[in-house]
């Protein structure tokens, strides 16, 4: 393998790595209430799913990811932190 393969190899591994760290330290959530998604940047979700928090809003609108790689915005209020 050649110097060039071995730096995209490196690299590689590096983003691996930062996204284990990412999903290690990734806040989780269990749905308490379904809600349908009104647009497209919200997101359709089920009592007792569980879900990805990716960020939390003051204004109480959370984005949040679903385990089928789904994202969009929910009301904060209707999920739980683990």
């Amino acid at each position: 393998m050649g110097e060039g393969g071995r730096e995209r190899e490196r690299k590689k591994k590096k983003e691996r790595e930062r996204e284990r760290e990412r999903e290690r330290r990734a806040k989780r959530a269990t749905v308490l209430f379904g809600y349908e998604a009104l647009d497209s940047s919200e997101l359709t979700i089920f009592e007792g799913q569980e879900l990805t928090v990716v960020t939390e809003d003051d204004s109480g609108w959370w984005k949040c990811m679903a385990d089928n790689g789904n994202e969009g915005l929910i009301p904060g209020n209707y999920v739980k932190l683990q």
